[in-house]
C-alpha cells in the first residue's frame, strides 16, 4: 500500500473552513471523512479519518454517565499503521508511531493537511476549566494543553499557554482549572489551539489502550478586565443547576451580573437590586453557564458558573 504522509499544520492560517466554533460541551458531533458512522466532536479534530489506512478509533461519543449534558468525548490511545506517518507536533524531529489525541481544528480529505490545527479565538481569559476522568496503561500519562496565538506577519506566536498532565488512574469525574500563563503585556490572540491526549506526546512513552475522558471544557475570566484584588466576597446561588429560575446573592456590595455561554458569547446583563438578583432560565438552554459579578465601579467582584438541567 502506498505510503500516507499526514502533515500537521499548526494553524500559520485560519480560513473560513474552520471557522466554526468548537463545541466544548462535547454534545454535537459529525461525520469525520469518508465515513458515514464515525464522528468527532463538531469543532474538533482527531485521527479518526486514518481509520480507512487500518487504524482502530481513538475518539468516541461517549452518552454514558457524562459529566454534565447528555455526551462527553473518549479518547483512547492506538498504534498507527506502518503506512502512516505523522509527525509529532511537540518535537518535528520524530513522528508519532502511538496516539490518542482530540484537537480543536478540522479534518479534511488531503493528502498533505488532513488535519488542520486551531480555531478562531479572540478572548484573554485566564483559565480553562474542565472535568476528566482518567484509567491510563501503567508507565503512560494524559495532559490538557493550552497554545492561544496570535500571526504576527512571517510567523505565529504564542501569547499564553496551560497545561495539565497526570499518570494517575482517576476513575469518577473530577473538576480541573488550568491556569494560563500570560507575558509581561497582554495581546489579544486570533486562534485556540486544544490538545487533549489519551498518552504522553513522547512516542516511546505512549501505551495502546490509556483511556481519557472530558467534558464541559469552560474558560473563565478575563486578564484584560480590572479584578478588585484579594476578593472575598461569598456568593450564595441557588437552585444550582437551575429549571425555571436561578438566584444570587452577594455578601459584598455589587450591582450587576453578566451571564455568558460556555465560549464566552454574552446572553444578557441583569442589574443586581440590595446586591441579589433572580434570572428566569426557562428560555436558557441545557449545559454550563459563566456569570461575572461586578460593582457599581464595573470592577470585578466575583466569577463563576451555573448549570441549567431541564
Amino acid at each position: 500500500m502506498k505510503k500516507i504522509i499526514l502533515s500537521l499544520i499548526l494553524g500559520a492560517s485560519i480560513s473560513n473552513g474552520v471557522a466554526q466554533a468548537p463545541d466544548y460541551g462535547f454534545e454535537t458531533w459529525t461525520n469525520v471523512p469518508l465515513s458515514s458512522t464515525i464522528q468527532d466532536p463538531v469543532g474538533w479534530a482527531s485521527f479518526n479519518a486514518v481509520v480507512i489506512a487500518g487504524m482502530n478509533q481513538t475518539v468516541f461519543k461517549e452518552t454514558a454517565a457524562p459529566y454534565v449534558g447528555t455526551t462527553s468525548a473518549r479518547i483512547v490511545t492506538e498504534v498507527l499503521p506502518s503506512s502512516v506517518m505523522i509527525p509529532n507536533p511537540f518535537n518535528s524531529a520524530e513522528n508519532m508511531d502511538t496516539v490518542g489525541l482530540l484537537v480543536t481544528g478540522k479534518t479534511q480529505v488531503s493528502s498533505t493537511a488532513p488535519v488542520i490545527f486551531g480555531k478562531p479565538f479572540t478572548q484573554t481569559p485566564a483559565s480553562l476549566d474542565f472535568a476528566y476522568k482518567y484509567n491510563p496503561v501503567i508507565g503512560d500519562s494524559g495532559f490538557v494543553v493550552v497554545y492561544l496565538t496570535k500571526w504576527a506577519g512571517t510567523q505565529r506566536d504564542t501569547v499564553a499557554r496551560g497545561f495539565f498532565g497526570t499518570n494517575t488512574q482517576v476513575l469518577t469525574w473530577t473538576p480541573q482549572n488550568l491556569t494560563l500563563s500570560w507575558g509581561a503585556s497582554i495581546v489579544a490572540p486570533d486562534s485556540q489551539h486544544v490538545y487533549v491526549s489519551s498518552s504522553i506526546y513522547r512516542t516511546y512513552g505512549a501505551k495502546q489502550g490509556s483511556t481519557f475522558y472530558i467534558d464541559a471544557l469552560t474558560w473563565l475570566g478575563n486578564v484584560g478586565i480590572d479584578d478588585i484584588s484579594g476578593s472575598n466576597a461569598t456568593i450564595t446561588k441557588y437552585p444550582n443547576p437551575a429549571r425555571e429560575q436561578i438566584s444570587f446573592k452577594s455578601s459584598a456590595d455589587v450591582s450587576f451580573i453578566q451571564v455568558m455561554d460556555i465560549t464566552g458569547r454574552n446572553i444578557a446583563e441583569y442589574k443586581m437590586n440590595d446586591s441579589k438578583v433572580t434570572i428566569e432560565t426557562f428560555n436558557f438552554s441545557n449545559g454550563l453557564y459563566l456569570y461575572t459579578i461586578t460593582n457599581d465601579k464595573k470592577q470585578i467582584v466575583h466569577r463563576g458558573k451555573f448549570e441549567v438541567a431541564k
